[in-house]
């Protein structure tokens, strides 16, 4: 059986948000900090790839959906993980134009976001939830957490 478990009065819209950071890209933009910068630029590079997969491991399990509020959640994530998806790239665009060279990463990422696309669907999602998870909180112990997750002192 499948059923959403979203408590009421919550509900999974896509939101049309667009950031434009070009400029910003060009200076040290959190807390004129070099690592923080980094970190988070290279953390970014990972998004558009990855949410296309999260993406696709979702769309594995639509169809096997009865409940309308589900299917609308489901349809809702899948408008926001695309909208995110394409606020990464143009930040990675962005990147890319002020002379970044990420190319060699991305084709990395892409391999193994490859491999993961060839596993069952449950070890699909699975695996992305893991890899989201782990990756995220690894960096956010190597950094102040409380800074980190508001994001405070960034200039945009």
């Amino acid at each position: 059986m499948t059923v959403s478990f979203t408590p009421e009065g919550v509900s999974v819209k896509p939101r049309h948000l667009h950031f434009d950071g070009g400029e910003e890209l060009k200076t040290l933009w959190h807390s004129n900090d070099a690592f923080r910068t980094a970190f988070l630029n290279a953390l970014s590079l990972q998004f558009p790839d990855g949410e296309q997969q999260f993406i696709n491991a979702v769309r594995l399990y639509q169809n096997r959906v009865d409940d309308p509020k589900l299917k609308a959640e489901i349809r809702g994530f899948i408008g926001q993980e695309a909208l995110h998806s394409r606020e990464h790239t143009a930040y990675n665009e962005a990147l890319k134009a002020r002379g970044y060279n990420i190319e060699k990463l991305d084709r990395r990422f892409r391999k193994h976001m490859e491999w993961v696309g060839k596993l069952s669907p449950g070890r699909q999602l699975a695996r992305l939830v893991t890899q989201g998870v782990l990756s995220f909180g690894t960096g956010c112990v190597k950094l102040n957490v409380n800074d980190m997750i508001t994001i405070k002192g960034a200039s945009f």
